[in-house]
C-alpha cells in the first residue's frame, strides 16, 4: 500500500518521503532520514506525543510525533489489519443524457446496483439531460430516507403513464394565454415540479442527514447543464463535508463553473425541477433557460458571479442541455475526485464521512449514446431525363402568370364578374409580393457575396440561375441532412470520444485511482454481431474447450437489447411505450454482463464482497437468460437474490407465484 505522510515538528514542516508500506504490522518508529516509505498528505501537524487519525486510501492510521534518542523527529504509525479494498468500495456513477431512453436506462442501472448490493457504495453521482431526470428524483427521495423499492416503483409508474408531454403542453397553453413567460421549457419545468419533485429546492442536499435507517450515501452530486456565455458545463452540484468557498473559488466548489457561478445561498433557493429542466433543455426542441431570470423572481440582476468571486460582467446567462458539452458527465466526476483528494484529510470528519471523500475505486458510466454503423445515407440524385425548369425560367414564368392574372382580373371586373375578378386580383397581388420578396433576397445574396469578395456575385449568381428546381431541391436536401447529422451525430460522437479519453488517459495522482466500467446500451448488440461473424470452427472450438463464457451467451438477451437501443431521443414514449421494460431490463443485463466479463479475467477471493457480487450477477444473468425477450424482472427479486440458497429456478418460480397471487 503506497501511502503519504508528512513529518512535522511543532510549528515546522521537516520534510517528506515516498515509498511503500506493508499493511497489518506492529507499531513502528520510522526515522525521517531512514528511507522508509513516507510521503506527504497531512495538512495539519499533530501535536507532540498526541495521536490523531489519518485516513489514507480507505485505511485508517493513527499518526503521532515522537522524539528518538538523538532528537531526530520520527513518525509512529499504528497500522490496522485490513483486507485488500474491493473495486466496488466507492463507485462514481455517471448517467448519460438521451431523453426518456436515458431516464429509463438510468433507472435500470440503479436497480441493478441495488440488486447487486452496490447502490449504497455509490459516493458520487454525475448526470446530464435525461439522466438528470432519474438521478435528481433518486437523490431527492433517497435524501428523504425512502427505500429504493418505493423509489423505483414510483418512478417506473410515472414513466409508464407517459403524461409528461400532454400535461406540459397544457401548461404551455396556459402560459401563452396568461403569462409573460411562455417558454415551452418552463412548462416542462412546471410539470416536472408537479409530477416528480413537489416544490423541493436544491437546498435539500445541504440539510443534515437525519435518516438513521438509510443514511445519504452521495457525497458528491452533480447535475450538468451547458452555459452559453463561455461554452462550458454549468454544474448544479453539492459536495458534502467540504468547506465553503472563501474568496477564491478554486479552494472548493461552486454551483456553476470558474467563469459563471451562483453563491451557495442563491443555489439553495433553486427549484429542483428547474435544475432538471436546464439539464435536459436540448437545443432546437426547447428554448434556453436564462439564469437568473427564469429561475428566480424579483430583482435578481446581480446574483451571478465571475472569476474569483467577482460580480459577473453579464447579468444573464443562457443554459441549455448538459449533453452538449459532456453528455456522459465524466469530466465532473474527475474534478470531484480531484477536489476530494485535496480535502480528504480534514481531521474534524468522522471515519464514515472521511471514507466518502476517499478516491473512487470504480468509475461506472451508464451510456445510452448510440453508435450507428452508418450515420448518414445520401439520397439519390435526380434523374436527368425528368424535365425541370431552371430558377430563371421559374421566376420569369411566375412573373408572366402574375401579369396575366392581373389583366384577367381587370377584364372580369369590367364585365361584371366582380367576385371572381376580386379573387384573381388578390392572388395576383399575393404573387407580386412573393416575387418582390424573391427579388429582394436575390439582391441580398449579391450584397452578402460582395462583402466576402467583390467578384463573387458575378461568379455565383449566373450559375445559380441555371440550376433547375429539382437540382436545387437535391442540393438543399443534401446540405440540410448532412448538417443535421453533423451536429447531432458526428460532433456528439467526437465530444463523447474526448470525454472518454479524459477518463482513460488520467494522469498524475489520478492515474492509479479507480478502475473503469462502461455500461453502454448497444454494447451487447455489437459483441453479439461480432460473435455471429466468427467462423464455425472458432465457435466449436470455444464451446468444446471449456464452459461457455458470458460473451457466448448473448443470443437469449439480444432481442431485448436490440429493442431498447432503437428507441429515439425524446421526452415521451407514445408508440414506443413497449420499449420501456426492455430499456430498463437492458440496463440491468448490460451491467451484469460487464461485471461477469470482469470476473472472467480476474476471479474474486472466496468469502469477499466481490465474490458475493459475482454470485448475484450470475443468478440475475441466468434469470434473464431464461426469461422471454423484452421481459423485466421485478424489483422484489432483490430479496430472493440476497439469499445464497436460492437457485435461478427457485427465484423465477417465486416470481411467478407472486405474480399469480397479485
Amino acid at each position: 500500500m503506497r501511502i503519504q505522510i508528512t513529518l512535522y515538528h511543532p510549528g515546522k514542516v521537516l520534510g517528506n518521503r515516498c515509498g511503500y508500506l506493508h499493511i497489518g504490522g506492529p507499531v513502528r518508529q520510522l526515522p525521517y532520514r531512514g528511507g522508509y516509505p513516507l510521503s506527504l498528505t497531512r495538512k495539519e501537524a499533530p501535536q507532540q506525543g498526541r495521536a490523531s487519525l489519518a485516513v489514507l486510501d480507505g485505511i485508517y492510521f493513527i499518526v503521532m510525533l515522537v522524539e528518538n534518542v538523538t532528537g531526530q523527529p520520527t513518525a509512529a504509525l499504528l497500522e490496522t489489519t485490513v483486507t485488500p479494498e474491493s473495486v466496488y468500495a466507492r463507485i462514481a456513477l455517471s448517467l448519460s443524457g438521451g431523453g426518456f431512453r436515458a431516464a429509463a436506462y438510468s433507472l435500470g442501472t440503479l436497480k441493478a446496483l441495488h440488486q447487486l448490493g452496490l447502490l449504497e457504495n455509490v459516493h458520487m453521482l454525475s448526470t446530464a439531460s435525461g439522466g438528470t431526470i432519474t438521478g435528481a428524483y433518486y437523490a431527492m427521495r433517497r435524501k428523504f430516507g425512502d427505500a429504493f423499492e418505493d423509489i423505483y416503483q414510483a418512478f417506473y409508474a410515472l414513466l409508464e403513464q407517459d403524461t409528461i408531454l400532454p400535461n406540459a403542453l397544457t401548461r404551455w397553453e396556459e402560459r401563452i394565454l396568461r403569462e409573460d413567460t411562455y417558454k415551452l421549457i418552463q412548462a416542462f419545468a412546471d410539470e416536472y415540479n408537479q409530477a416528480l419533485y413537489g416544490e423541493v429546492r436544491f437546498g435539500l442536499f445541504w440539510q443534515p442527514d437525519d435518516s438513521a435507517t438509510a443514511p445519504f450515501h452521495l457525497q458528491s452530486l452533480i447535475f450538468g447543464a451547458t452555459e452559453m456565455y463561455s461554452g462550458l458545463t454549468f454544474r448544479f452540484q453539492h459536495s458534502a463535508f467540504l468547506p465553503p468557498p472563501t474568496g477564491k473559488q478554486k479552494e472548493c466548489y461552486v454551483v456553476g463553473n470558474g467563469n459563471v457561478s451562483l453563491s451557495w445561498s442563491s443555489a439553495r433557493q433553486l427549484r429542483l425541477a428547474d435544475v432538471v429542466a436546464a439539464s435536459s433543455c436540448f437545443p432546437g426542441g426547447f428554448e434556453p433557460l436564462v439564469m437568473p431570470n427564469d429561475f428566480f423572481s424579483g430583482n435578481v440582476e446581480s446574483i451571478l458571479r465571475g472569476r474569483m468571486g467577482s460580480v459577473h460582467m453579464a447579468n444573464h446567462v443562457a443554459l441549455l442541455d448538459g449533453g452538449i458539452y459532456d453528455n456522459q458527465g465524466i469530466e465532473s466526476l474527475l474534478l470531484a475526485n480531484k477536489r476530494n483528494r485535496e480535502h480528504q484529510h480534514m481531521l474534524h470528519l468522522s471515519p464514515q464521512q472521511a471514507a466518502l471523500l476517499q478516491p473512487t475505486t470504480l468509475f461506472l458510466v451508464a451510456d445510452v449514446s448510440s453508435a450507428d454503423t452508418q450515420i448518414y445515407s445520401a439520397p439519390e440524385p435526380p434523374q436527368a431525363a425528368r424535365a425541370s425548369p431552371t430558377l430563371q425560367q421559374l421566376f420569369y414564368g411566375a412573373l408572366l402568370v402574375v401579369l396575366l392574372s392581373g389583366i384577367l382580373a381587370g377584364w372580369l371586373t369590367w364585365t361584371g364578374w366582380r367576385f371572381w375578378g376580386g379573387l384573381l386580383a388578390g392572388l395576383a397581388a399575393l404573387g407580386s409580393g412573393i416575387l418582390i420578396l424573391v427579388r429582394w433576397l436575390w439582391r441580398k445574396l449579391g450584397r452578402t457575396l460582395s462583402n466576402v469578395g467583390p467578384t463573387l456575385p458575378k461568379w455565383v449568381r449566373p450559375r445559380l440561375r441555371r440550376l433547375s428546381v429539382r437540382q436545387l431541391g437535391y442540393l438543399l436536401t443534401l446540405r440540410a441532412g448532412s448538417t443535421a447529422k453533423l451536429l447531432t451525430s458526428v460532433f456528439m460522437r467526437r465530444v463523447r470520444s474526448l470525454n472518454y479519453d479524459q477518463l482513460y488517459r488520467r494522469g498524475g495522482k489520478e492515474k492509479a485511482s479507480g478502475e473503469i466500467m462502461t455500461s453502454i446500451i448497444g454494447g451487447i448488440v455489437t459483441d453479439y454481431e461480432r460473435w455471429l461473424i466468427k467462423s464455425p470452427k472458432q465457435k466449436s472450438k470455444s464451446k468444446s474447450k471449456k464452459p461457455m463464457k458470458v460473451g457466448e451467451q448473448l443470443a437469449a438477451v439480444y432481442p431485448t437489447i436490440d429493442l431498447a437501443h432503437q428507441m429515439p431521443t425524446t421526452l415521451w414514449w407514445q408508440q414506443d411505450i413497449n420499449r420501456l421494460p426492455a430499456i430498463v431490463a437492458s440496463a440491468e443485463i448490460t451491467l451484469y454482463y460487464q461485471i461477469l466479463k470482469r470476473f472472467e479475467e480476474k476471479q474474486p477471493q472466496a468469502g469477499t464482497n466481490e465474490a458475493e457480487v459475482q454470485r448475484r450477477a450470475q443468478v440475475l444473468w441466468d434469470a434473464y437468460q431464461q426469461q422471454g425477450a423484452g421481459s423485466l424482472l421485478p424489483v422484489e427479486v432483490t430479496k430472493l437474490v440476497q439469499d445464497s440458497a436460492y437457485s435461478v429456478e427457485q427465484v423465477l418460480s417465486s416470481i411467478h407465484i407472486e405474480d399469480r397471487n397479485q
